[in-house]
């Protein structure tokens, strides 16, 4: 077999303790394989906890812009009836009477 396949990996597993055995590799191939291994392992996991992160920020800036939107269009409103009920109190108070007078020429 040559020693640089790992091919053949036999696990033993006695209640919590794991053995592994890598028949016929050298010590610098079997760091090199678990460098390997833990450094996918670590990417896989990077990418398990940054893609919800991501998701989250991409849905909650969305969120937050229509709920912005909304709030806008909603204050816009109760500004415009504050200004004409302002309007309607000026009238009120002062007692006025406005007439239009329309003359056609014809």
């Amino acid at each position: 077999m040559d020693p640089t396949s790992f091919t053949q990996t036999f696990t033993l597993s006695f209640s919590s303790l794991s053995l592994y055995i890598y028949p016929r590799i050298s010590n610098t191939h079997r760091e090199s394989l678990s460098l390997s291994l833990s450094a996918s392992a670590m990417a896989i996991a990077a990418s398990v906890v940054i893609v919800p992160i991501g998701v989250l920020f991409l849905v909650s800036g969305l969120i937050v812009n229509l709920l912005q939107s909304l709030f806008r269009r909603i204050n816009r409103k109760v500004a415009e009836l504050l200004w004409l009920e302002l309007i309607w109190i000026v009238d009120w108070w002062s007692g006025v009477k406005v007439i239009f007078i329309l003359i056609t020429l014809s």
